[in-house]
Parts: C-alpha cells; sequence; structure tokens
C-alpha cells in the first residue's frame, strides 16, 4: 500500500507541479527559463517542490517495486539491481536539480539566473538518461517476474526509451520535443499504472 501511495501520489504531485504551476518551459533556453522564474518566484519554488518532490517520490515507490522483484531472486532480479543503483542517483541529481532551480528563483542577478539554469539543463540531460535507463531495466525486471499486468512493465520500457533518445536530441523542435514529451507522459503513466496495478495484486 506504501508502494502504490508513493508511486499515485508522487505521480500526480509531479503533473501538477510540472505541467499546472511551474512557471517555465522545460524545452526553452535557460535565459527564457530564468527570467520565467524569476518572475515569478514564489509560483516557481511551490511548483519546483511539487515537481522535483512528486519524482522523488515516484522512483522511492520504484525502488521498492525493485527491491521485491531483487529479493524473490527471479530472472528479472539482476536487471532490478541495476534499476534500483540507478533510481537512487535519480533521485540524488533531482535533489541537486531542486537546489539549483531554488537558486534561481531567489537570485536577482539574471546572469546568475542564466548560469544556474544552465546547469540545470546539462543535469537535466544526465537525469533523463539515468532515469529512462533505470526505466527500462525495471520494466525488463518486471517483465520476467511476470508479478503485474503486462501494460506497467511495457510502458516503463517505452518511456524510458524515450527518455534516452530525447537526452541525444535537440529538446526544442521536432523530434527531440517529441521524444521528450513522450517520455516525461509517458512516466506520468507509468507511475499512476504501476501504483493501481501494485494495489491489486496485494488484494
Amino acid at each position: 500500500m506504501q508502494t502504490s501511495l508513493f508511486l499515485v501520489i508522487g505521480t500526480i504531485a509531479a503533473a501538477i507541479g510540472w505541467l499546472v504551476i511551474y512557471p517555465a518551459d522545460g524545452t526553452e533556453s535557460a535565459e527564457i527559463q530564468a527570467r520565467a522564474i524569476m518572475g515569478n518566484p514564489n509560483t516557481a519554488r511551490f511548483g519546483l517542490l511539487l515537481g522535483y518532490g512528486g519524482l522523488v517520490t515516484v522512483f522511492i515507490g520504484l525502488i521498492n517495486i525493485a527491491r521485491g522483484i531483487t529479493a524473490a531472486g527471479g530472472k528479472g532480479s539482476s536487471y532490478t539491481t541495476t534499476a534500483t543503483i540507478l533510481s537512487i542517483a535519480v533521485i540524488s541529481g533531482l535533489l541537486v536539480g531542486t537546489g539549483l532551480e531554488l537558486g534561481t528563483a531567489e537570485t536577482s542577478s539574471i546572469a546568475v539566473g542564466v548560469t544556474l539554469m544552465t546547469i540545470v539543463g546539462a543535469l537535466d540531460i544526465s537525469i533523463r538518461i539515468t532515469m529512462g535507463i533505470a526505466l527500462i531495466l525495471l520494466g525488463t525486471g518486471m517483465v520476467f517476474d511476470k508479478n503485474l499486468h503486462t501494460l506497467g512493465p511495457i510502458m516503463a520500457i517505452i518511456s524510458g526509451a524515450a527518455l534516452v533518445t530525447s537526452s541525444f536530441t535537440d529538446s526544442t523542435v521536432g523530434l527531440g520535443w517529441l521524444f521528450q514529451m513522450t517520455g516525461c507522459i509517458g512516466l506520468i503513466f507509468t507511475g499512476l499504472t504501476l501504483g493501481i496495478l501494485t494495489i491489486r495484486s496485494k488484494r
């Protein structure tokens, strides 16, 4: 039940934080994002805490699922062991990103804000790669474990692949933007689906 709540509530919080409240657009330049955050610092802080906090909560839930499969020692355990390590790295990166963007909301210097958001942009690429690989491995582990409906693992693999692919393309236009949106929206549906499936599997 705790894992299910982490996945469902975390996903909802992240979606509201990033898609509704956060004043910037993650696909725009560092300067445009910095100006949007600095122009709406209170809104930005709330959106950031919900967005990043929700993602951290989701990955704690995913770690719980991965650890369960690893502890069972089945065919999927080798995949979920690595997925757990990568998920911990994702959480660390998300916490660093939170601090950098909160720093942007606090500063009155546009130069400092742009510098911080440039770092956030570089960090975002590494997080997406790590996050994507973790989701692919977790989904693969779940496929071998056969504990949950195949819809959850398939969505995890698809969203993970999209996130990794988006990291090597320009996310502001064309296919790069499409891959990033597919990965982000896919992550939202993956979290909700796995949360619901986890509740049903415990009945």
